[in-house]
């Protein structure tokens, strides 16, 4: 059937008695079409679909034969249209709704950010503010290009950006430039010079001449590897320099003293049992508050916010937040020997995650913490084993009678 035959009304009958075949072939002959006609012998019934004018039209030939003639099922749009009428309430809303959603679609009722590490959401949010995109902003009023364009010279770390609405969420999505950590550099003429006493343990040269060996003891500003490496002439006299860029892996073994001191006496929280909760909520850029918060000096407040949303990117400018708070008083209170001591313990253990954290060997510690008054205080001497050096400008050059200035 095409889909013009499928608007009609049509009926699907259930046929029980001796004379169905009888009813069927009357059917047939006052050319009543039928199709879809199935015969359930088990329990003796024809099953068969036919046009609801030639069904009301075909009741003499059911009194004639005496069959009993059941509808299982109404389809096409009359019957259709008198559900609708059953249900206008429902249709109305329907409609309504549909017509709500198409108009909420042109404006930007949410924001979603992605790819974004060391640029807060704050800082996005900011600058489109700037730009004249809020919440609430028509869609059409929104040059894509422009913001994209504006995000990466606003931020030099972006190198990529993105800006697309989905239903009625913004979706900026950016790529933060990837920096990793290089040490000082120069193109040629430069030394490795030291920035921490030490003795030296471990020393691989891969570029330059060094000026010590296993071993020694070196100062800070003492230079290690030097980045001008001496030519000789046939009579093995220094004719002049070729520079480079020295490198080396120096690892000394140096003491370094970590101290801390924290006060025993302190102020902390005491919650006096006093809470209050507001609620706020919300549509388009209308508030209703409900509830008064608390007038005390010390408020803790948590807040959850809320926004409608149908569907993943279809949410919508009804929004509600709830507020708890509890009141607190400042108390003066005092840390006991142990708690100190395990604070400046954890504080001393975070110190030496991070040197570990930057490669740096720990070899052996000597804590000890003591009492000074109304404060604690520890020390400790830490031997760890490190690379060492920095790269500063070569000061070597060959002088005038022949003779470096080293």
């Amino acid at each position: 059937m095409n889909g013009l035959e499928r608007m009609r009304a049509t009926v699907r009958i259930d046929v029980k008695g001796d004379a169905k075949e009888r009813y069927l072939n009357m059917c047939r002959a006052r050319h009543f079409p039928v199709w879809d006609v199935q015969s359930d012998k088990e329990n003796d019934v024809i099953t068969m679909c036919m046009n609801r004018e030639d069904f009301l039209e075909s009741k003499s030939a059911i009194r004639k034969t005496g069959v009993k003639v059941a509808v299982k099922a109404k389809n096409g749009l009359p019957f259709l249209l008198k559900k609708i009428r059953r249900r206008k309430v429902f249709v109305i809303g329907a409609l309504l709704g549909f017509i709500f959603i198409f108009f909420m679609m042109r404006s930007v009722w949410a924001f979603q950010f992605e790819g974004n590490k060391r640029i807060t959401d704050e800082q996005i949010v900011d600058y489109l503010e700037s730009q004249g995109v809020t919440i609430g902003t028509k869609t059409k009023e929104l040059d894509y290009e422009a913001l994209e364009q504006g995000l990466r010279e606003q931020f030099p770390e972006i190198t990529w950006a993105s800006v697309l609405q989905r239903g009625t969420t913004l979706i900026i999505r950016i790529r933060e430039r990837e920096y990793t950590e290089v040490s000082q550099r120069y193109d040629d003429r430069t030394d490795i010079v030291s920035d921490v006493e030490g003795v030296i343990v471990s020393m691989v040269v891969k570029e330059g001449v060094p000026y010590v060996k296993i071993g020694d003891t070196v100062n800070v500003g003492d230079i290690l590897v030097c980045g001008a490496v001496p030519v000789y002439d046939e009579n093995q006299l220094v004719s002049g320099y070729q520079y480079y860029h020295a490198q080396a892996d120096i690892l000394v073994e140096t003491m370094q003293h970590y101290t801390d001191t924290l006060p025993l006496s302190y102020e902390k929280k005491v919650y006096t049992g006093q809470e209050a909760t507001i609620i706020s909520l919300g549509a388009f850029d209308t508030r209703f508050v409900f509830g008064d918060g608390i007038s005390a000096q010390g408020v803790e407040s948590q807040s959850k916010s809320y926004q409608l949303r149908l569907f993943r990117y279809l949410q919508l400018p009804f929004f509600a937040q709830i507020t708890k708070q509890s009141a607190y008083e400042w108390e003066l209170s005092y840390y006991t020997k142990q708690e100190a001591q395990t604070l400046l313990m954890s504080g001393l253990e975070k110190y030496l995650s991070e040197l570990s954290e930057k490669g740096v060997q720990i070899i052996a510690k000597d804590v000890k913490i003591i009492k000074n008054g109304m404060s604690m205080e520890i020390m400790a001497d830490i031997t760890m084993r490190r690379l060492i050096g920095i790269s500063c400008p070569t000061t070597v050059e060959l002088t005038q009678d022949g003779e470096n200035n080293d």
